[in-house]
């Protein structure tokens, strides 16, 4: 009987410690483009429902002598009423409003909690979005236009 050379077939270690290495790189690149993103799509459903109050306030102005500080008229607080959505990702501070000035005002903040307080656009920190009645939006950059 002749002996046959055994083959084995399988990777090598080093190449198993090759495919990891590309794989850590690759998810090093991956995963916090994907997390900048993921905060982009927050900011964007935030400031969605901050034009919604924005027009709720104005129908809401049209109507009677001034503004509303009454979230229920406001369509809800989203810090209530979308609590695991963008009420999760931003605290919905009260709408301040001065139906005493010539004319009336209002303003929205909200500050961003958790992670998404690490939310940037073009360099400039999107931890903090406000609109007024008159549409001034801070901080500009935040806000897409």
């Amino acid at each position: 009987m002749s002996e046959h050379a055994s083959r084995h077939t399988g990777f090598t270690l080093i190449e198993l410690m090759v495919v990891i290495a590309v794989i850590g790189i690759l998810a090093a690149i991956a995963i916090p483009a994907y997390s900048d993103q993921v905060r982009k799509s927050r900011r964007a459903d935030a400031l969605q429902r901050i034009q919604q109050i924005t027009l709720a306030q104005e129908r809401f102005r049209a109507e009677n002598p001034g503004y509303t500080a009454d979230w229920a008229r406001l369509g809800g607080d989203p810090d209530t009423a979308d609590s695991t959505g963008i009420g999760a990702w931003y605290d919905w501070q009260d709408v301040t409003i001065d139906n005493t000035a010539s004319p009336r005002t209002f303003s929205i903040v909200i500050t961003a909690v958790g992670d998404q307080a690490n939310d940037k656009a073009s360099g400039t920190s999107c931890g903090s979005l406000s609109v007024n009645q008159a549409g001034v939006r801070s901080p500009a950059a935040c806000w897409g236009r």
